[in-house]
């Protein structure tokens, strides 16, 4: 079987209700990072494949890929206030849910959570798992500006722990977004390296023990410019196998335990 372990996707009830917060709207932060997280968003969400599954059905048959694990497309729920994250969470989660259960042998989930919420976020989490089905979270490489290794996000980095299941690790718009600026997409280029640091994260803090897969965190030197790395399980290990580039299935690879 062939895993693309880290595939994007968003519906069209959810991107409509994200960018229909405008900026200096209730419920939208207004620091630097959220207001360049907005802006990206209008672009990085308006690719068909994303919301279109039959189009994706298409693109994974068309080369060889037996299942994808699907985790909500940038900026997930980045740069809302608490209540409205809580809300398009939950919106994003159903959606994603409706999708694993008309194609469940070709889609797994992920949760995505109001991290700015802590106590609803493990709730959202229970819920994920416990009535949807999912294998885990997403968070993105900073929350609104705030690092990975914040004390408030331990609980559920413990809860996800205790159920053995893994959190999916997404660069976002960098917490140097003042230093690097946005010149020539200069924060872009930045995005792409953001997570290597969250790396540390699991060596320097021993509890809780959790796996990680990452995003956009560079490719093997021996694999083709703008190939996608997807796991190919057989009987052996684990291992990572070049794919192919589409739409649908953008560079990504796994570091397992």
């Amino acid at each position: 079987m062939r895993i693309d372990l880290f595939a994007h996707f968003t519906t069209q009830e959810f991107r409509q209700a994200y960018l229909s917060i405008p900026l200096g709207a209730k419920g939208r932060r207004l620091d630097p990072i959220a207001i360049r997280t907005f802006v990206q968003a209008q672009r990085t969400t308006d690719i068909d494949v994303l919301w279109d599954i039959e189009q994706r059905l298409q693109v994974l048959d068309r080369y060889g890929i037996d299942l994808q694990v699907l985790t909500l497309c940038f900026p997930m729920v980045g740069g809302l206030e608490p209540e409205e994250e809580l809300r398009l969470a939950r919106l994003a989660n159903d959606g994603l849910a409706e999708i694993v259960q008309r194609y469940p042998h070709r889609f797994l989930g992920v949760a995505t959570l109001p991290f700015s919420s802590p106590a609803e976020a493990l709730r959202e989490f229970d819920r994920c798992v416990d009535s949807l089905g999912f294998k885990g979270f997403q968070i993105s490489s900073n929350v609104n500006g705030m690092l990975l290794d914040a004390p408030e996000l331990f609980p559920i980095y413990e809860r996800a722990a205790q159920r053995r299941l893994p959190m999916w690790i997404h660069p976002t718009t960098p917490v140097t977004l003042d230093l690097v600026g946005t010149k020539g997409n200069a924060d872009l280029a930045l995005i792409m390296a953001s997570a290597t640091p969250v790396a540390s994260f699991r060596g320097q803090n021993s509890k809780p023990q959790i796996h990680m897969a990452f995003e956009d965190s560079g490719r093997h030197p021996q694999w083709p410019k703008g190939t996608a790395a997807v796991i190919e399980a057989r009987r052996s290990p684990l291992r990572v196998a070049p794919g192919h580039q589409s739409g649908a299935v953008q560079a990504r690879h796994w570091w397992g335990p």
